[in-house]
């Protein structure tokens, strides 16, 4: 049922309506719990594991702390069952949400509005922050790769 509906897609989609306070720990905790139920499942883990955790539009206004958790949990399951695409979905992400410099596909360039009151609530990491986790991606996510060196991967992130 959830593959045909979309089911993950939707509910991505119902989370971008939450205000990025209700993105925390405990909603990260579910996600996480999510995942480990549809392990066995390389379908239904792979759309959920898409519209929950690289959908970073869902994060990308939360805290810190919880946006270093999700890095760490996207990190451990692509370690376990890395895609095919993993090397680009991981550029996508640091070019598009933890880039350095904003260009025209950078998202959270612009606070998040609330939806009623129409006023800035929450804003993107620092670019300290920012930094830490682009560190940590580099770190724990690409060393890891068999089939890149360190060469190729600091190439990567000077064209970043």
């Amino acid at each position: 049922f959830m593959t045909r509906s979309n089911g993950f897609a939707v509910l991505g989609y119902l989370l971008r309506n939450v205000t990025p306070q209700h993105l925390n720990d405990y909603t990260l905790l579910a996600v996480h719990d999510l995942l480990d139920c549809l392990i066995g499942s390389p379908e239904l883990f792979n759309e959920c594991f898409d519209a929950l955790v690289l959908d970073l539009r869902l994060w990308i206004f939360s805290s810190f702390p919880v946006q270093e958790k999700l890095v760490r949990l996207m990190i451990d399951y692509l370690k376990r069952r890395p895609p095919a695409d993993a090397v680009q979905k991981i550029l996508d992400v640091m070019c598009v949400y933890y880039w350095l410099e904003p260009s025209p596909r950078s998202f959270g360039t612009q606070p998040f509005i609330h939806p009623i009151e129409k006023v800035a609530i929450a804003y993107r990491t620092s670019l300290g922050h920012v930094r830490q986790i682009r560190t940590m991606i580099r770190d724990e996510f690409f060393f890891t790769m068999q089939n890149l060196d360190q060469t190729t991967l600091v190439n990567m992130f000077e064209f970043l």
